[in-house]
């Protein structure tokens, strides 16, 4: 009889658990690479419930899909739906990106692919705008509630990085934001935050800061412009440590949905300077601007109308 506890023992319970639980490996894959069977074929079922046993693994989750669906799944809930943190749903979806499927559906095309467990996916297709995708993971979060991803130049079917923005929808129509109307397309791009030495500023101040201003989390930290960087005449002009806030991704959407006080988080000698530098932007910010100007200060609490949570 195969001594099965014995070769999941020397193998590594841990790992032996991860092939189940994480990459999802068939009965024959897992056999074969733990070394219960160096054959390609179907292993006992009873062996196979006495590995299980061995491992404290009541089912298999996703028992009915293939095993790169599987994975794809598995790894959504190890990363608790940051799936930007996992490598391998990443590359996946580049791959999926790289191919998108155009839906000719309705009065506008739009690029989609395949993502189960996406919040925003269609619960029967699975499918969801691959521009979507583009930009949660260039950002590394999700399309707050409210918001809408549009392109730069007006076309959907530009999956260009650098051709998308989120704006507000309660303020944006589907023909203000087309084109050269659009701010980040007149006065940049997506990307430009990421301009005037941008990767080297974020990653010195994560290597510092290791927690959320707000909630103290110390999981998916990004650094935040205070003042939208849009508003700069030159993106190194907003990356200066005053402007610059370290949060969680959750406490991330919140800013953007106004729904959270940054003043509570910042010191007062540090928000006397962010109130003089965001007047002597005011002289300078165009109408189409104007949209982002008003959010900052209804995030720094300049405004009636904002009842940000505390």
């Amino acid at each position: 009889m195969t001594n099965v506890e014995q070769i999941l023992t020397d193998y590594g319970i841990q790992r032996a658990r991860e092939l189940i639980l994480l990459e999802g490996l068939t009965y024959v894959q897992f056999h074969k690479e733990t070394g219960i069977s160096s054959s390609n074929s179907r292993v006992s079922p009873n062996i196979y419930k006495r590995v299980l046993s061995f491992l404290g693994i009541n089912e298999i989750p996703y028992k009915e899909d293939t095993q790169p669906m599987r994975k794809f799944k598995l790894q959504f809930d190890y990363v608790e739906g940051r799936y930007w943190e996992s490598e391998y749903i990443v590359e996946t979806l580049i791959d999926r990106l790289n191919s998108p499927v155009l839906n000719l559906s309705g009065s506008s095309r739009r690029y989609v692919i395949g993502f189960p467990k996406h919040p925003l996916a269609d619960p029967t297709s699975n499918q969801i705008k691959a521009h979507i995708v583009l930009w949660e993971l260039i950002n590394e979060m999700y399309v707050p509630d409210n918001y809408w991803v549009v392109p730069n130049d007006g076309i959907y079917t530009n999956l260009s990085i650098d051709n998308w923005s989120l704006v507000n929808s309660s303020s944006c129509k589907s023909d203000k934001f087309a084109g050269d109307l659009n701010p980040a397309y007149k006065h940049g791009n997506s990307g430009r935050h990421k301009l005037g030495g941008w990767p080297k500023v974020s990653a010195t101040m994560l290597s510092e800061v290791k927690e959320c201003a707000k909630c103290s989390s110390r999981e998916g930290l990004i650094v935040h412009h205070i003042i939208n960087y849009h508003l700069f005449k030159e993106p190194i002009s907003a990356h200066t440590i005053d402007n610059l806030i370290v949060i969680c991704q959750s406490c991330h959407a919140k800013i953007h949905l106004n729904n959270l006080n940054i003043k509570a988080l910042i010191e007062e000698t540090q928000y006397s300077k962010l109130l003089k530098l965001l007047e002597t932007l005011k002289s300078q910010v165009p109408d189409t601007l104007i949209e982002i100007y008003k959010d900052v200060e209804k995030q720094l609490g300049l405004t009636d109308n904002q009842q940000p949570s505390t």
